[in-house]
């Protein structure tokens, strides 16, 4: 089952590194790589509970389990880390969730049948929290332009992604002709981030599918 977040405690023990070491040995190199990968684990996830601006350096350094010091030798400020969130953890995650099903061979059907089965990629706690692009996108695009255009680079790669695939659908005779493929991504990037935000609200994932199930609905009506 694929979930948003890693547990922390799976990723590679932390070992202090020197702040100021210009030449670093391949050992060294690999705790640096293991600690900024904690570091951004630690804040997706303390984001994703608490909000950016609610989670403090505090909060990291305390479940990092690391010195203030060692945050700075990877991060400048905690917006930096803010944005390497983003440009990192978040869309890694949406490539792990929907590459899949862009890359299968009838990426309609793929969809229809995630919709169908939103416990292989909604778990409690996704339904708990809620989609971390989208919190943000609520919290921090209208005062912070660094995360606005990040979010929405998110989101058009998302979309571009998604419409090159419904193309190839109709290509293969898999889905209606007189259909425009951008429109129908838009929809259902629009439908998914909305009734994520509504079993959220509900805290119930049965709200998820109540309010996807007309979405499905339509997506079969488009097959052939």
């Amino acid at each position: 089952m694929t979930h948003y977040w890693t547990s922390v405690d799976q990723l590679l023990t932390y070992r202090p590194v020197g702040l100021y070491i210009t030449d670093m040995s391949p050992n060294r190199e690999t705790q640096a790589a293991s600690t900024r990968n904690k570091i951004l684990m630690v804040a997706a996830e303390e984001i994703l509970k608490n909000g950016f601006q609610s989670t403090s350096l505090g909060d990291i350094l305390k479940q990092a389990d690391i010195s203030k010091g060692c945050f700075y030798h990877h991060f400048a400020t905690k917006q930096e880390l803010g944005y390497a969130v983003l440009d990192e953890s978040l869309t890694e995650v949406k490539t792990e969730i929907w590459m899949p099903i862009i890359n299968s061979g009838n990426p309609l059907q793929s969809v229809i049948d995630m919709l169908n089965s939103p416990g292989e990629f909604l778990d409690c706690e996704s339904v708990k929290h809620g989609c971390p692009i989208n919190n943000l996108a609520q919290e921090m695009s209208a005062i912070d332009e660094g995360f606005r255009a990040r979010i929405e680079t998110i989101y058009s790669d998302w979309k571009t992604h998604l419409t090159t695939a419904l193309q190839r659908c109709q290509e293969s005779g898999y889905m209606k002709k007189q259909t425009n493929p951008k429109h129908i991504a838009t929809l259902i990037i629009a439908t998914l981030q909305g009734a994520i935000g509504i079993a959220k609200n509900a805290q119930q994932p049965a709200s998820f599918t109540e309010y996807t199930r007309g979405l499905v609905e339509y997506l079969t009506s488009l097959q052939i």
